[in-house]
């Protein structure tokens, strides 16, 4: 893809200070994104930002984590939104469990996908870990707080343990087998429900499983009566989320990375499970929600 050169930004100290440089006009970038709400938002947001600040932008969403992956790897999309334990875990292999620091993770990330021709920007303070959740009523009932206590719960009992799940959770390195066999259970697979990501907690609401697999900013978990299961046996790495951009591009245009770094530092867990919800409860479009963030963070120029 042939691309006219940005015009230089202002300094990275401005950044620092809370500034967002501005950037030229461009032929288009692609931004990637995965198919689930958070995923939606960040691919939305990043246009309309990237847009807003001179840079063409187009969007290709709607991927599984490895459609994208294999997308942003053959050049086919220039950067996208990626969590640090997605990318350790299912793309290279590290094992799920393998205790490190928030920083060590960054560090390691950084340094395989480099090979790759990857490249790993400053994290933002949002993260998305995968969980386990329940509704609030049955967890306490069944005195179930953490992922230890649903292990001995599935050891002990006969009752009913139907999980939704989708597809990808089901086969993926940090998911339900590697899990079920760090916490020493095994899920009967007459029990299993597998569906849609956008299926799995209203599933869980309305009673017609008793686990779902969610993700930590789920929209759909906030005073809904629902509950995540606490991680007691760290397995799953950190999600850290930042940006993932191919080396290439910022070869040729280095300004976009303290421009897509402004933008992650206004992201935290807390911004985006509001907006997931909404998107997931109160039915608002995506680019409305994205657009308002911009504008409320002022960051549209």
């Amino acid at each position: 893809m042939n691309r006219r050169d940005f015009l230089r930004l202002g300094a990275a100290s401005a950044v620092l200070a809370g500034a967002v440089p501005a950037a030229a006009s461009s032929d288009s970038v692609t931004v990637g994104g995965k198919n689930f709400t958070e995923q939606y938002l960040l691919a939305e947001m990043t246009v309309a930002y990237l847009t807003a600040h001179g840079v063409s932008a187009q969007k290709r969403d709607g991927m599984t984590s490895p459609v994208l992956r294999q997308s942003l790897t053959r050049a086919q999309v220039d950067l996208c939104w990626e969590y640090v334990g997605t990318s350790l875990v299912v793309f290279n292999g590290v094992p799920a469990s393998e205790a490190m620091t928030r920083q060590g993770a960054l560090t390691r990330v950084r340094e395989l996908d480099r090979a790759r021709g990857l490249v790993w920007l400053g994290p933002s303070a949002a993260g998305n870990s995968y969980a386990l959740s329940m509704r609030r009523a049955d967890a306490t009932e069944l005195e179930i707080a953490t992922l230890g206590d649903l292990a001995t719960y599935m050891e002990d009992q006969d009752g009913p343990r139907t999980l939704a799940l989708n597809t990808e959770f089901a086969g993926r390195r940090d998911g339900l087998h590697h899990l079920a066999h760090h916490y020493g259970f095994q899920w009967p697979a007459a029990q299993l429900r597998r569906m849609p990501t956008a299926r799995m907690l209203p599933a869980l609401r309305e009673g017609a499983v008793r686990v779902s697999v969610a993700f930590a900013t789920d929209g759909a978990l906030k005073d809904q009566g629902l509950v995540l299961l606490q991680d007691d046996r760290a397995f799953f790495p950190d999600y850290s989320l930042a940006p993932v951009v191919r080396r290439d591009l910022l070869d040729r245009h280095p300004d976009l990375e303290p421009l897509l770094e402004a933008l992650g530092a206004h992201l935290t867990k807390s911004k985006l499970c509001g907006m997931n919800w909404r998107i997931d409860v109160e039915q608002r479009p995506v680019a409305e929600v994205a657009r308002r963030f911009l504008e409320e963070e002022d960051l549209l120029g």
